[in-house]
């Protein structure tokens, strides 16, 4: 486990695990990682991933496509279908940077997905991107933990875990019907993926819903309460 400082940043994470099983691939994501991670994990192949994914979840989830005896689409697979991680923000890099490879991660769970190699900004935003959409904000009265404030108070975790248990989760079949949407470059029909629902309350619920273009345009999320269309790093 290599544990690097942490600078500030808007969405704080304390734990990132990365699959990969080049050396000098974990090292760079761990630099670039440096800035809004505290604790960065490693893991070589699928299975050591699964198994410290599903012991300590961490906050976020960066892995590649093809990784031994479990691939990044498997482990995304599996990870959607166990409850302690069906939640779990999911970032799939692959050097097929291909329209069928991205649907492919998309289907097995990826929340995001990055052709390699990919510089810093990119994969920064793409993770705040991320993050945002699963609503991991911290509230403007909810005390934000900072790796040099020690060791984290007993209730951070709770208070974390039970934020996740209501705000966070993804699906096919969400409350509201996606709308139809059109492509702003192509004009055409963008495809459904999923949806992400969360809310500061089960009164108050909120859901996003991600689109793909076809012809690789790019992805878009939908806000239902403001109605709004953006484009996704």
């Amino acid at each position: 486990m290599l544990q690097v400082a942490r600078g500030a940043s808007v969405f704080p994470i304390r734990t990132v695990l990365v699959v990969d099983p080049d050396a000098d691939t974990l090292e760079l994501c761990s630099l670039m990682l440096a800035d809004v991670a505290h604790t960065i994990e490693h893991a070589e192949d699928g299975r050591i991933a699964l198994a410290k994914a599903l012991a300590q979840p961490p906050d976020l989830l960066v892995t590649d496509t093809q990784v031994p005896f479990i691939d990044g689409y498997a482990l995304c697979r599996l990870l959607r279908s166990d409850p302690a991680t069906v939640a779990l923000p999911i970032v799939v890099a692959t050097s097929d940077g291909t329209v069928a490879s991205v649907h492919r991660a998309r289907a097995a769970g990826a929340n995001a997905v990055l052709a390699k190699p990919f510089a810093v900004d990119p994969f920064i935003a793409t993770i705040r991107d991320v993050l945002e959409a699963q609503c991991v904000r911290p509230q403007a009265n909810q005390v934000v933990w900072k790796p040099e404030d020690g060791a984290p108070p007993a209730h951070h975790d709770v208070s974390r875990r039970k934020a996740r248990a209501h705000q966070r989760y993804a699906t096919i079949t969400p409350p509201l019907a996606p709308p139809g949407l059109v492509c702003p470059d192509c004009d055409r029909q963008l495809l459904y993926v999923h949806s992400h629902i969360g809310g500061v309350n089960a009164n108050h619920t909120e859901q996003w819903d991600r689109f793909d273009c076809p012809a690789g345009c790019g992805s878009y999320q939908y806000r239902h309460r403001t109605k709004n269309v953006r484009r996704l790093a």
